[in-house]
């Protein structure tokens, strides 16, 4: 074990049960993968008010933005879009069925949808 790892180790043991708990509970948060979801979060946390985060019509106004702006990107009219506004599906159906054609759209479009990730979300940050 490296000094480090046993300097670490003989803190935690220094620890009330109570701080222990918390302490490596926080190491394991840490420790998880950053999500892109989660990396979402934080940056709108960053960048706007708790109550525009949770504004449910703002969320659904700045998706249908950024959608129209895909397809129209990719060729389609605002004649096709609008022949598709009355076909709706529940909540649950249609999330699953955007996030599968996003990622049909990142594989097809860039096949960069990671690199896509991290080039946004510091931009956006910067521009907020």
């Amino acid at each position: 074990m490296s000094t480090i790892a046993t300097e670490r180790l003989q803190q935690i043991i220094l620890l009330d049960a109570e701080a222990r708990a918390a302490f490596l509970a926080r190491e394991a948060l840490e420790a998880l993968p950053v999500t892109f979801q989660g990396r979402v979060a934080e940056w709108m946390k960053a960048c706007f008010s708790i109550d525009v985060c949770r504004d449910g019509i703002e969320r659904n106004h700045r998706f249908l933005e950024e959608s129209l702006e895909l397809v129209q990107s990719l060729g389609c009219t605002a004649s096709e879009a609008h022949q598709l506004v009355d076909y709706v599906l529940t909540p649950g159906e249609a999330l699953s069925a955007a996030k599968a054609e996003i990622a049909r759209y990142a594989s097809q479009v860039a096949d960069l949808e990671e690199e896509c990730d991290r080039r946004y979300l510091p931009r956006d940050r910067e521009a907020a």
